[in-house]
């Protein structure tokens, strides 16, 4: 399975188990942590210009390839 590294900090909308966007809630993604990428398909949130990323820590994150690349580094698993 593929390791992306947060190489700079960012926010995220917040959103619900449900896939809800919380209105005026934001997750910051900090610098250095690990993302697993799932290769399901599977999206809460987002469509198929997005990624879905898991943290060892049960977090979760989709994000678009675009950013995706500006800010995550692959890591050797």
């Amino acid at each position: 399975m593929k390791r992306f590294k947060c190489k700079k900090l960012f926010c995220v909308d917040k959103y619900d188990d449900d896939g809800l966007c919380i209105e005026n809630e934001t997750i910051v993604i900090e610098e250095g942590k690990i993302y697993e990428l799932d290769k399901s398909g599977y999206m809460m949130i987002g469509g198929s210009d997005h990624v879905h990323l898991d943290a060892v820590d049960g977090s979760w994150l989709e994000i678009t390839k675009e950013h995706l690349k500006e800010y995550f580094d692959e890591v050797e698993a």
